[in-house]
């Protein structure tokens, strides 16, 4: 799953509104199993072997996948150990950072939802369906939409984008979110 997050940093928003969605992503390949990571044991990541030095060899990583609030090292460490390692099987640490910066440079969810008129806006208001069709127009899959609900207003937060196990093909996600279908389903996109 590839989600596109609005981006919370303790910087100023001019200096990241050009990274809105472009920067805080993280990729999550769907297995065949559906294991979740929090049925790992909780003593994995004391198993598993240093991942820095094979991420950072990742072209790209630190421009496309960095931690705006501080340090890349736990940002990775992070994201790996709550969505890589349910994809370990068919990928190595390497391989995953890599499809995930690999799969960012051959989707632009901004320049897909400009084309269907869906825009950052503090006052238009747009339907989960409008927004997810944009997105299947060019992906052919489902995306899963995530709305954070501030007194009956329905922020679009998150857009993810699943893929099938072995990362090839872009596939349905599980459901359209049902967080940004709840109420009268209008969705704004804020631009800060």
């Amino acid at each position: 799953m590839m989600y596109y997050r609005k981006i919370k940093s303790n910087k100023s928003f001019q200096e990241y509104q050009e990274k809105f969605i472009k920067n805080d992503i993280y990729t999550k390949i769907r297995n065949p199993y559906n294991i979740s990571t929090s049925s790992q044991p909780e003593n994995y990541a004391t198993n598993m072997p240093n991942i820095l030095p094979s991420v950072q060899n990742v072209n790209g990583i630190k421009q496309n996948w960095p931690n705006l609030n501080g340090d890349d090292k736990s940002f990775w460490e992070h994201e790996w150990l709550k969505h890589g390692i349910c994809c370990e099987n068919n990928f190595k640490q390497f391989d995953y950072f890599n499809l995930a910066v690999t799969i960012k440079g051959r989707i632009d969810l901004m320049v897909i939802l400009a084309s269907a008129n869906i825009t950052p806006n503090l006052t238009k208001r747009y339907t989960a369906n409008s927004i997810s069709n944009a997105i299947f127009a060019v992906t052919k899959s489902i995306p899963e939409l995530y709305c954070n609900d501030n007194h009956g207003d329905l922020k679009l937060q998150e857009i993810r984008i699943c893929l099938v196990a072995n990362g090839t093909s872009y596939t349905n996600c599980s459901s359209l979110s049902s967080s940004c279908s709840k109420g009268h389903g209008q969705i704004y996109w804020p631009i800060s």
